[in-house]
């Protein structure tokens, strides 16, 4: 009850309505989603739910504390079909420093600084391409990502390059804010103009979060 998303789910029970019927618009039964930024689980657990025994969820969150979180909610869940994995995805192959907000507020940690939240420690994590993670799981196909990761969004888009150029592109609903993009170099329309150039037509959902779905 210390997490803030915790605290929100106990009183209302909903989260970020307009992501969630993405979810259940584009998710079906023996599907593959990645949940990248998967937190707690609450995504991860609705995505596990709509794919069912014979899909598959990769649930990445590098932070040590929200994955155990994220783990014990999957098992309250009773959720199987789910690889949870310990990587910061990016554009390369390495580690860096994650910084690490206090407790109740560990959601918003980054790999860089920004002015949404204090950081109380810096801690080391791997980083991943997308792509590469994807190879090593024998993952040919993604139907479904949700991509939340306090400014990292770019980097990550350009780690997925081969997923997101190829002919089976999954739709991916991600989160841009111009206080988040800036620490990373970049700007909310760089991450738009990626999508864009990749082949994906793009709506907005609400202030902050966006559906990317291929043209064709």
């Amino acid at each position: 009850t210390n997490d803030r998303l915790g605290r929100r789910l106990m009183a209302e029970r909903w989260f970020e309505p307009g992501l969630w019927q993405k979810l259940r618009e584009h998710v079906h039964p023996g599907g593959t989603v990645v949940d990248v930024g998967a937190n707690i689980g609450y995504y991860t657990v609705q995505a596990a739910a709509l794919v069912g025994p014979h899909g598959r969820v990769f649930a990445f969150e590098p932070q040590p504390s929200m994955r155990k979180e994220l783990e014990q909610n999957l098992a309250l869940n009773r959720m199987s079909n789910v690889t949870t994995l310990p990587y910061a995805l990016s554009d390369s192959t390495g580690i860096a420093s994650l910084c690490v907000p206090g407790a109740g507020n560990e959601s918003m940690g980054s790999l860089h600084a920004n002015a949404r939240f204090d950081s109380e420690r810096e801690i080391e994590v791997e980083t991943r391409r997308l792509d590469d993670v994807l190879e090593s799981a024998n993952c040919s196909r993604v139907d479904f990502m949700k991509l939340d990761a306090e400014g990292a969004e770019l980097p990550i888009v350009r780690g997925a390059s081969r997923l997101l150029s190829g002919p089976d592109k999954p739709c991916v609903v991600f989160e841009a804010r111009e206080d988040d993009c800036a620490p990373f170099g970049y700007q909310v329309f760089d991450l738009l103009k990626a999508f864009w150039d990749f082949g994906y037509g793009l709506a907005q959902i609400d202030g902050e979060s966006w559906f990317a779905e291929p043209r064709n």
